[in-house]
């Protein structure tokens, strides 16, 4: 109950704070450019996460393969600033912490510079999100909330009801670009290979199932009972062993669940990074994972996954699978009221 009463006071204060931003700071810009002569793109994504990276890979990939001539600039954070740069290979990476204040933030648009176009896919723009875009020297503002002014290009109509694979292949067709779209970009690191394929010897594993019980938050945590109801699952319809994912946050507390651990039941303790639990989804045969990053990483490693989703029907349209080789489990009013025996998903 207290928890809900934050949450609105939070949720109000939100609210206050937008349209207090949108008072002092929203102004009407006029489109200066085409959008099809732009020669420099700023992407904010200072709250991307690592599945929305690897969905807007499609983007920066496709942008290097048609239009080399974009010069592309990322604003995020600095845990994400790796694999934007080194492993997405986007021009320049610039940081930004999870909340500047509004010095840092001016600082910020000044160490950008001029940019040709700024993409913001944030459909609630909070006020710092309109400060940083009136203080952005840019010509064009793409973006998808209908009530900012400062957007001079809104594609909210067009792209409403579309996957975010979607919605970021879109830029590319304002740039000009009409191909089809591109696959995500997932870094498959050579020493994490190895450390998963030495793992698998110790076991005396080959091919495998890749369950992934965990994602952010408690709502996206599978219990011991649903876990091992699982297990059961693919042990009674498949002739391979389960290899239970965790991560440094996460390996506690697996490791204290009563789960029925055996020679054709383990848990993959050793995961250090992403990229070791990238390795584990490239080297499994079917992945079951809860709502994370490992949805999209398993959808651009063309491999077969179940997944399983909350009934929210917006997020499902914005971050479902996107791939033919993925099936759907959605639970009922929590994340383990689910059936997947029902579903007759594991053959």
């Amino acid at each position: 109950m207290m928890r809900r009463v934050v949450s609105q006071i939070q949720r109000f204060r939100d609210i206050i704070r937008r349209k207090l931003g949108i008072w002092l700071f929203d102004t009407k810009k006029k489109a200066t450019l085409n959008p099809t002569n732009v020669k420099s793109i700023l992407f904010i994504r200072h709250d991307a996460k690592l599945g929305d990276a690897i969905v807007s890979s499609c983007l920066i990939r496709k942008l290097k393969k048609f239009r080399p001539d974009i010069r592309q600039v990322v604003l995020t954070s600095k845990g994400m600033s790796s694999m934007f740069k080194d492993d997405f290979g986007v021009d320049e990476v610039v940081h930004i912490k999870k909340r500047p204040s509004y010095d840092e933030i001016r600082n910020i648009c000044q160490q950008i510079g001029s940019v040709d176009m700024v993409v913001s896919l944030n459909q609630d723009m909070k006020m710092k999100d309109i400060y940083m875009l009136k203080h952005l020297e840019s010509q064009l503002n793409v973006g998808v909330d209908p009530e900012i002014s400062l957007i001079n290009i809104n594609i909210q109509n067009d792209i409403c009801h579309a996957h975010y694979a979607k919605k970021f292949d879109y830029i590319a067709k304002l740039v000009g670009i009409d191909a089809p779209e591109e696959s995500y970009i997932v870094p498959v690191k050579d020493e994490s290979i190895l450390r998963v394929k030495q793992f698998l010897v110790a076991k005396g594993i080959e091919k495998f199932v890749l369950l992934n019980p965990f994602g952010s938050g408690n709502e996206r945590k599978l219990s011991a009972e649903k876990i091992n109801e699982i297990l059961l699952e693919v042990q009674s319809k498949k002739s391979l062993p389960v290899v239970i994912l965790s991560s440094p946050d996460t390996r506690e507390l697996l490791a204290s669940m009563p789960i029925v651990f055996s020679d054709s039941v383990v848990h993959f303790d050793q995961s250090e990074s992403i990229f070791d639990a990238i390795a584990a989804v490239k080297l499994c045969d079917l992945v079951i994972t809860v709502d994370t990053s490992i949805v999209h990483i398993a959808a651009g490693l063309n491999k077969q996954q179940i997944a399983i989703y909350s009934d929210d029907k917006a997020n499902f349209k914005n971050w479902n699978p996107n791939s033919p080789l993925a099936k759907v489990v959605f639970t009922q009013g929590g994340i383990n009221v689910f059936n997947i025996v029902e579903r007759d998903f594991i053959k």
